[in-house]
């Protein structure tokens, strides 16, 4: 299930990675290796939605004009 991450609230890894379409252990190990900006309340970890959004900004790849596919595959 995808989440819509609209509130400032900060998201549980679970949240997190429902919104990007990844796994927890996938968002952990990112975190282990500083991959994702991520806040330690004691033992939990949480993300706030506006990194979230930075990173799925940053990671966006831009279509090139030239190379655009025409017509079926």
């Amino acid at each position: 299930m995808r989440m819509q991450v609209t509130s400032n609230r900060p998201l549980t890894l679970r949240e997190a990675a429902d919104a990007l379409g990844l796994s927890v252990h996938t968002l952990r190990a990112w975190i282990a290796r500083k991959q994702i900006k991520h806040v330690r309340l004691g033992r939990a970890i949480r993300i706030l939605p506006g990194d979230v959004r930075d990173l799925l900004r940053r990671s966006t790849v831009q279509a090139q004009a030239d190379t655009a596919i025409d017509g079926p595959l």
